[in-house]
């Protein structure tokens, strides 16, 4: 028997590469099972959320903001929140279960990325460079915001559709069906687009990059049909593009009173332009020193890290991000209607940087800079990435050390992933690069109570008041401390006053400070302290039975029933 012929460099690579990237990025990313616990915000979106909990209908998803239960923040996830009722159905309260289906999300993102390469990338160094630079996304410890943090799952959330469309349309546009029946290309194209576009959105806000995919998808088809008519195509992509943004923003309208997206609670909006533009300056520093430097993880980062920034840093953040849009996009314009052996190259210098645009800070976003905000970026930037590092290692003669920055990422992640294991671990690890971080203090004295460490506790949550005296909520913990521990009601209600008089948008300070005035007999009190809960957080159930309460009290039976029966609407049973 004739043995097969060797593969050629033309040749396209198989899926298995594709399916061993996948398994390499659970593999890396597992460490988040041990311990396997909840960090920072993640008990406050899982555990006291009644919709992630069932208690509320499964289309309450589309009808309210994604921290509706808390207090609004401008954020129109639903995608996420169904991600998380159906993993509280499945797991419960056992956090390691939202981990494995965090990891399996980002691998799953990594498959479909290395099959839509095996599809359209051009045989041989162009397919090797995106597939060996998709394998380092796929273990870069920076993206641990992402994949290890429960509720920074958006990211993944929000570029899975994208995949999943490009990849379904280009096995349509390449089967016979479509030569057979020309009509179903530009149905197929609106709706992958329009499908893309929406659910990519529906994640999280930059999900908008979804409708690259197809779009790439797109292009390769043209490319390789040059005498097609592309009229139609392009149609019935922009028909899809605006079907899909026109349903994002009469849902979001219906949710939340506006369809564009919003960052009410921006830190940077009430400082001029200039000064936000050199807190970007410095985060795109940053963002470079993890892209190239990832074994020093920061899993937060608050506004006051960037104010005040030096001019010379923030130039040189700026200064990078500019130096590689411009190079993009001369290559890009160099490219023409040919799909060119280094489109891929040309592409990544140009879009991953114009990523990054919309959380620059040019228009106030919402966080100044975060890990997660590294996820689109980075998948954008694998070709390059892997160029990069096969061009260095082949001009040094030894191919094989392209070993040596994958097995560092590998075993980074372990430590990474594990700072997201824990509360501990999360606000200690920003502890050590942010020693004043005010509320990583309030943050670890919270992990401390979880852990009857009581009087460790008191010292986190005095040691945030001393770094800074007009930050409130360790006055709501110290007050919790005071009346559950130390039984001194006086102190309580002293701690609890100085919370709400700190925290004017805190609705759990309110609520405290209400909860206390009923214990002290003064329902008109607590009355007016419930009701303020309630304006910030109309979503707030036990806002409103605080409410419902203290008229009972009063004897305005109608008005408290009003108030029960708006914390059960909220939450059926309570």
């Amino acid at each position: 028997m004739d043995s097969p012929p060797p593969q050629q460099s033309g040749q396209r690579p198989s899926a298995l590469g594709p399916l061993a990237l996948y398994a390499m990025a659970l593999l890396a990313w597992a460490g988040a099972l041990f311990p396997g616990g909840f960090s920072f915000d993640d008990r406050q979106a899982i555990l006291e959320s009644p919709y992630v909990r069932g208690e509320q209908p499964v289309l309450a998803a589309f009808s309210q903001d994604y921290w509706h239960h808390i207090g609004d923040a401008g954020h129109y996830r639903p995608t996420a929140s169904l991600s998380l009722r159906l993993d509280h159905a499945v797991f419960g309260d056992w956090a390691r279960g939202y981990h494995m289906t965090s990891a399996l999300l980002h691998g799953l993102v990594v498959l479909l990325a290395g099959l839509l390469v095996v599809r359209i990338a051009r045989p041989g160094p162009e397919a090797r460079a995106c597939l060996f630079g998709l394998g380092l996304f796929a273990v870069h410890p920076s993206l641990a915001d992402s994949v290890a943090w429960i509720s920074g799952r958006t990211s993944t959330l929000s570029i899975l559709p994208g995949l999943a469309a490009a990849l379904a349309l280009h096995a349509l546009l390449a089967s016979r069906l479509s030569e057979r029946r020309p009509w179903l290309q530009p149905i197929a194209i609106a709706v992958t687009f329009s499908s893309a576009l929406l659910l990519g959105l529906l994640g999280k806000e930059d999900g908008f990059w979804s409708a690259l995919f197809p779009a790439l998808v797109l292009w390769k088809h043209w490319d390789d049909r040059p005498g097609q008519s592309r009229v139609s195509g392009l149609c019935a992509g922009g028909i899809g593009l605006v079907i899909a943004l026109v349903t994002y923003g009469y849902l979001r309208q219906l949710a939340l009173g506006s369809p564009w997206p919003s960052a009410p609670h921006a830190p940077l909006r009430g400082l001029p332009f200039f000064q936000r533009m050199s807190a970007s300056g410095a985060a795109l520093v940053e963002a470079g020193r993890l892209f190239l430097w990832p074994f020093d993880q920061v899993p937060n980062y608050r506004a006051q890290n960037w104010q005040g920034a030096s001019p010379l840093i923030a130039g040189l953040g700026w200064s990078l991000w500019l130096l590689s849009l411009s190079l993009g996009a001369k290559l890009c314009m160099g490219l023409g209607r040919a799909f060119r052996p280094r489109y891929a190259l040309s592409l990544s210098l140009f879009l991953a940087p114009l990523s990054a645009l919309p959380v620059l800070q040019i228009v106030p976003a919402g966080e100044v800079f975060a890990g997660r905000f590294l996820y689109v970026p980075m998948l954008l930037a694998t070709p390059a990435l892997g160029y990069g590092v096969l061009r260095l290692t082949a001009a040094l003669g030894n191919p094989k050390l392209v070993l040596v920055p994958t097995a560092a990422l590998v075993l980074a992640c372990i430590p990474a992933a594990r700072t997201y294991g824990s509360n501990r671990a999360y606000e200690q690890a920003t502890l050590r690069r942010f020693p004043l971080d005010r509320a990583a203090w309030n943050g670890l004295g919270l992990a401390l109570e979880d852990e009857a460490d009581l009087e460790a506790a008191r010292s986190a949550w005095q040691r945030a008041i001393e770094i800074d005296p007009t930050y409130g909520r360790p006055h709501s913990n110290l007050g919790r401390l005071a009346l559950e521990v130390d039984g001194d009601p006086k102190a309580a209600l002293a701690h609890f006053e100085k919370a709400a008089e700190l925290g004017l948008g805190n609705p759990t300070a309110w609520i405290n400070l209400g909860s206390m005035q009923l214990r002290l007999k003064d329902p008109e009190s607590a009355e007016k302290f419930y009701r303020r809960a309630t304006k910030i957080a109309p979503g707030s159930a036990p806002a409103w039975r605080g409410l419902g309460r203290s008229l009972a009290e009063l004897d305005r039976m109608e008005d408290s029933q009003a108030a029960f029966d708006r914390a059960a609407d909220l939450v059926p049973g309570l």
